[in-house]
């Protein structure tokens, strides 16, 4: 009974926000479903009431936290002082692009809904680091994960049994926060739940990222990692040769190392390339602009979206929004990698920005609309962004005391 009451305590901590944000998973297990018939973005069914609901939701939610001026005051510091301000002017231009989109009102909408989870998950972090600090944040970051995780791979077991193939379902939240749970984490459980879902997530794009992020444990205060990772990839490269040793690892899901072998992504590039050169300006509306692009073009499956923030950007919002986009994960990088960062978790952030950056430009991502790798990335940034905030002019703008 008191491991119960610890993990709902846990759930708790991070108030309101930690609860829409886990209540997002919820909805997504019970009501999400693909649509492989752009008409069908246009149609309002019971799945479609479900989202807006719990978006009207988390708007109504966002409003009320922040109208208070001591979360404000905290929000105002962030947007001033981290790339949020980016992502912030990036999604108004998203909501405005609605005006000339091929489907304002699909465009809206999702603007809206990256405004409402950005807002949740902010106020999920501002919690928790009121509950315990850092430490208790970094900890709190690393239950959402592995009990999404989880949710997304029972979900996954419940349609197809079990094969190897279930673990496949969290392959864009869980591998993001693999060296954030390696390194910043106490917690056993959430190392071994995130770590094994992320080394078998059987995605290759995770794994590219997870190779650069490799760096980042020579930086760590513990050099035992980073010793058995240039004992491995030294044998590996003397028994195997660099190309085979490459193949087998990272690019292991692939026949063979080539552009033309990346599961269609080279298609999607040169349709996007096209789409951007015919709306180079302001796209063809947010989100709407890629389904619209994709299936016109019939790249095939159920293809909806550019599989690249950049590419989501350009399509929906072109330069206009391309621009503050990829200011906003140049900044995100600059940011992770500066000493604004604590020492003691720079490692941690910057082997886990590898991953995200992995996902940025090669899998659903932000820039479009909550979907695919969006949490996860917006959730590491978030949590650098507010990390790097000083504990005591948090602690002030906390407390209402700020002159």
């Amino acid at each position: 009974m008191q491991i119960s009451n610890k993990k709902i305590a846990l759930i708790r901590a991070a108030g309101g926000g930690g609860l829409l944000l886990i209540g997002k998973s919820v909805v997504d297990n019970i009501f999400v479903r693909g649509r492989a018939d752009p008409n069908a973005y246009a149609t309002v069914d019971g799945t479609a009431v479900a989202f807006i609901i719990y978006t009207l939701i988390c708007v109504i939610f966002c409003f009320s936290y922040f109208q208070k001026r001591n979360n404000y005051s905290i929000l105002a510091e962030l947007c001033r002082t981290t790339p949020l301000k980016w992502f912030v002017i990036y999604s108004a231009i998203a909501l405005i692009s609605s005006i000339w989109s091929v489907n304002s009102v699909l465009s809206g909408y999702r603007a809206v809904e990256c405004f409402a989870i950005a807002g949740v998950m902010l106020a999920a972090l501002i919690e928790a680091m009121r509950t315990g600090g850092r430490r208790f944040t970094i900890e709190w970051v690393c239950f959402y994960v592995s009990l999404v995780s989880v949710m997304s791979l029972l979900r996954r077991f419940s349609y197809v049994g079990f094969n190897s193939w279930i673990l496949q379902s969290s392959q864009m939240l869980a591998t993001v926060f693999f060296y954030f749970a390696l390194l910043a984490s106490r917690k056993k459980i959430y190392k071994i739940i995130i770590g094994a879902l992320s080394i078998f997530s059987c995605s290759t794009t995770s794994y590219i990222g997870m190779a650069l992020g490799s760096t980042c444990l020579f930086r760590s205060k513990n050099k035992i990692p980073a010793f058995i990772l240039c004992v491995t990839v030294a044998v590996g490269m003397f028994f195997w040769g660099p190309e085979k040793f490459i193949k087998e690892t990272v690019f292991s899901q692939r026949e063979e190392m080539s552009w033309e072998n990346s599961s269609g992504r080279d298609r999607m590039l040169e349709q996007v390339w096209e789409g951007f050169c015919e709306a180079p300006v302001l796209g063809y509306g947010f989100f709407a602009g890629e389904v619209y692009v994709m299936r016109m073009h019939d790249i095939g499956a159920m293809v909806t979206n550019a599989h690249s923030s950049f590419g989501s950007a350009a399509l929906g919002t072109g330069i206009l929004g391309l621009i503050p986009m990829t200011a906003f994960i140049v900044g995100a990088f600059l940011l992770i990698n500066s000493r604004r960062i604590p020492k003691e978790y720079s490692a941690a952030f910057a082997g886990s920005f590898w991953v995200a950056l992995a996902h940025c430009c090669g899998n659903p991502s932000v820039g479009s609309k909550v979907y695919g790798a969006w949490i996860g990335v917006m959730l590491l940034i978030m949590t650098a962004a507010v990390f790097s905030m000083p504990e005591d002019r948090f602690y002030v703008l906390t407390n209402g005391d700020e002159r």
